[in-house]
């Protein structure tokens, strides 16, 4: 009896013993972390064992081994330190959004910063040509000035060919035009650098640029046609070009951008091939030289493999930080050269001073219109226009005399009063 009795009191903490087992085992699978008020939180791992595992060896080993087999089983990226029975305390991190709402936020970011750009480069496209058509026509005004040119036979439809010799009257309101163009970014950097101060020997870089600018919208532009002044505009960095040789950092791709350099320079220099065209010899290549002058701060590296580069690269830095303030007295000096270059070279497009100067230059004139070509017919049923067009005019001045005269009899009646 005394024995079945000690059996039965071994089968029956053998009995609790597993159902302890298999508590703890649910206690860890209910709760694989604790977090404490202040932020931190904790494994399971980090958990006391109980004094029944403590006590037993054998019951410690298959806590041990159900444990990493559940932690394992629960997070494959988590690593598990199986050496040590008990780890210490870490910090968890956070679990994953699952509503996805941060990647759709930047989704949208992505979207409207590409429709930015989109928005930006047309914007900027647009405008670019637009301001490049419009000086085209004002300096293609200007040169047509003396010159009879043929426009669409619409104000005389009797003939097929009608003409118009522009005077120069007409041409000097394409002067002032061009000028206003040149100088209003000038002003409106002058008026942008006028809260500054300081100032550094920027004048002969900027004065030398001016010049060349202008020497080429006032003399160069009205005697060439609007291609070719497209093409000249391909020519016009030259010194960034030679500037941009000397400037590579030294890495394994040097030769191959050396070699692309060489070619851009030799681009550059077909302004020289010109003068067998055109009667202007070496002024536009002068012309193209001094413009690129002055974007040389662009164009100087600090890691170049040319010394002498270096150091303008640090002097560039320097005007930098008083760029904007030397412009104070730059703009407006930059203003007057060009006023100088269209008093300079436009007389020689058959535009005196006077017509420069008169009191109205954008003011309406009278343009005469030469039809050729005319045979009787043509010219009886032209003669019988210009007669009706002259009755029409005589009627309405005549009816125009009828209102103002009495107003004036009223106006010596109360004057007489």
């Amino acid at each position: 009896m005394n024995s079945n009795r000690i059996n039965n009191n071994n089968i029956r903490q053998q009995q609790q013993q597993q159902q302890q087992i298999i508590d703890g085992q649910q206690l860890i699978q209910s709760r694989s972390s604790i977090y404490s008020s202040d932020g931190f939180s904790c494994s399971s791992d980090s958990l006391p064992a109980p004094l029944i595992y403590q006590r037993n060896s054998s019951n410690i080993v298959e806590f041990e081994q159900n444990q990493q087999n559940i932690h394992l089983n629960q997070n494959n990226n988590r690593q598990v330190q199986t050496n040590l029975a008990w780890d210490t305390f870490r910090l968890l991190p956070p679990e994953p959004d699952k509503n996805n709402k941060a990647n759709l936020y930047i989704i949208f970011l992505q979207i409207l910063k590409l429709l930015t750009f989109f928005v930006l480069f047309i914007i900027t496209l647009g405008s670019s040509i637009i301001s490049k058509l419009i000086l085209l026509v004002m300096a293609a005004g200007l040169g047509q000035s003396g010159k009879n040119i043929s426009i669409c036979p619409d104000k005389i439809p009797e003939s097929t060919e009608n003409r118009v010799i522009i005077s120069p009257k007409n041409a000097a309101k394409w002067a002032w035009a061009l000028l206003l163009s040149l100088c209003l970014p000038e002003l409106f950097c002058f008026a942008r650098s006028l809260h500054r101060s300081m100032f550094r020997k920027m004048f002969t870089v900027e004065s030398a640029h001016a010049f060349g600018l202008g020497a080429l919208t006032f003399k160069i532009m009205p005697n060439i046609s609007a291609i070719t002044i497209l093409q000249l505009a391909n020519s016009l960095c030259l010194i960034p070009s030679i500037l941009l040789l000397f400037s590579r950092p030294i890495n394994r791709w040097l030769p191959l951008f050396l070699l692309i350099d060489t070619s851009a320079i030799l681009a550059q220099l077909s302004a020289f091939i010109w003068k067998k065209y055109f009667p202007i010899d070496n002024f536009i290549f002068l012309c193209t030289f001094l413009i690129s002058i002055t974007w040389w701060q662009n164009f100087m590296h600090p890691k170049s493999f040319f010394p002498l580069t270096r150091f303008f690269a640090y002097y560039a830095t320097k005007i930098r930080e008083c760029r904007s303030k030397a412009y104070l007295i730059i703009s407006p000096w930059k203003c007057l050269i060009f006023t100088f270059c269209m008093f300079q070279f436009v007389p020689s497009n058959n535009v005196s001073i006077n017509y420069l100067l008169q009191k109205d230059p954008f003011g309406e004139h009278l343009i005469t219109i030469n039809a050729y070509n005319l045979n009787q017919t043509q010219l009886n049923l032209f003669q019988k226009r210009m007669e009706e067009l002259q009755r029409i005019n005589e009627g309405y001045s005549k009816y125009q005399q009828q209102i103002l005269t009495p107003k004036i009899k009223l106006n010596r009646k109360l004057l007489k009063k």
